[in-house]
């Protein structure tokens, strides 16, 4: 049998790490994966964490074993009765510090080979470090790792949980989302609101920020100068009427306002612990699930409910009924999520109807399924956020 090793420290496996990987299960009857555990190395994940995450991102690939090394690579090789080792290289520098590996290793009188992998252009820039040095910074990293990972790295060195919630217009999303943030808090574990819409009024209110006043002005070139007020502010209710009956109009709106709004929540997030919920209508139809790794609250309700409240809310039923039709119906919401879990092989969709209210039962029956997303929350240590 045709059998070869691959040892890496996978702190964090990244997707580089599983592309190689699942070429080189393609190449050989058998690859044992050894995930190195050098006493002398600090890391930022546990071995036991990275062993986890390494069987969790593999779990699909049928001819490899996972072990633990220790030593040198060519006495695990030795032991599992390899005769190649592989290596993986993305730039011209990693090759030559790879040839001198290679080297040392046929200097210890084993005849194994090395086969060097070059990596896919699009993970060329990807490594561990850099996805670490990057989640520091609160930025991006579902293009460095599964979301699997992104979860684990969001509590190591956040010691954040995203979770979404989403539903139609006037489902009872934000008042569930507050309720729920006293209730996590009585269980001893902080949380937040982020909601996306208010995002928005803070960029188009009177904000200070240089870059949210071009925002602002931007808007007024495209959409009129009547909607600007004196201190530079987008009369919301004005733009709101303007976008909500024109779909051009309000894709125009999003496409300007997508990038603020993500610097904004970049910065809401940036000095906060504990379960973070971001609430937003559109979080499904505008491919946003990626923020909270496909975990998401759908807050539900009928259309005759949430009619009622958009009229107690002042909304005239046009407006409303225009509001409406932007939306996706909750079928198609949940077969969007049921596909992005599918797709990544992570996330939770948990349901909740507003029609009645909330009880303490509905209460604690999400909050048991948010523990099983996130042990952390029935552990001792995870308290005092």
């Amino acid at each position: 049998m045709s059998c070869a090793i691959f040892v890496f420290s996978g702190d964090p496996i990244t997707l580089g790490h599983i592309d190689l990987i699942t070429k080189a299960s393609g190449m050989f009857e058998k690859l044992v994966i050894g995930i190195a555990n050098n006493q002398e190395k600090n890391y930022l994940f546990s071995l036991n964490e990275r062993l986890d995450m390494v069987k969790e991102c593999l779990k699909n690939i049928e001819n490899i074993e996972i072990k633990i090394s220790k030593g040198l690579t060519v006495d695990f090789a030795l032991q599992h009765k390899a005769n190649v080792i592989i290596r993986g290289v993305r730039t011209s520098a990693d090759l030559d510090y790879e040839l001198i590996f290679a080297q040392m290793n046929l200097s210890q009188k084993t005849n194994l080979q090395t086969i060097f992998i070059p990596s896919d252009p699009k993970y060329i820039h990807v490594s561990s470090s850099v996805v670490k040095t990057i989640q520091k910074d609160h930025g991006l990293i579902t293009d460095f790792v599964p979301y699997y990972v992104k979860a684990k790295l969001e509590e190591k060195l956040s010691r954040q949980y995203f979770v979404s919630i989403t539903g139609a217009i006037s489902a009872g999303k934000s008042t569930f989302s507050h309720e729920f943030n006293h209730y996590a808090r009585k269980k001893g574990i902080e949380a937040h609101n982020i909601e996306m819409d208010k995002l928005g009024h803070i960029i188009l209110s009177e904000n200070d920020d240089p870059y949210y006043r071009l925002i602002r002005d931007e808007i007024a070139d495209t959409f009129g100068k009547d909607l600007q007020n004196e201190d530079s502010s987008i009369n919301r209710e004005k733009l709101g009427k303007l976008v909500f009956k024109d779909a051009d109009k309000l894709s125009k709106l999003e496409s300007i306002i997508y990038d603020p709004i993500r610097i904004e929540l970049n910065r809401q997030t940036r000095n906060i612990q504990g379960l973070v919920f971001v609430t937003a209508a559109l979080i499904v139809e505008k491919n946003l699930l990626f923020r909270s790794n496909n975990n998401v609250i759908l807050v539900d309700a009928s259309k005759e409910t949430r009619m009622d409240r958009l009229l107690k809310a002042g909304f005239s039923k046009e407006d409303a009924e225009n509001r409406m039709k932007t939306q996706w119906t909750k079928e198609d919401k949940v077969s969007f999520i049921s596909n992005k879990i599918k797709e990544h092989s992570y996330g939770t969709y948990i349901e909740v109807n507003t029609d009645n209210g909330y009880t303490e039962e509905c209460l604690e029956s999400v909050w048991n399924k948010l523990c099983d997303i996130f042990p952390a929350f029935n552990q001792d240590e995870s308290r005092g956020f």
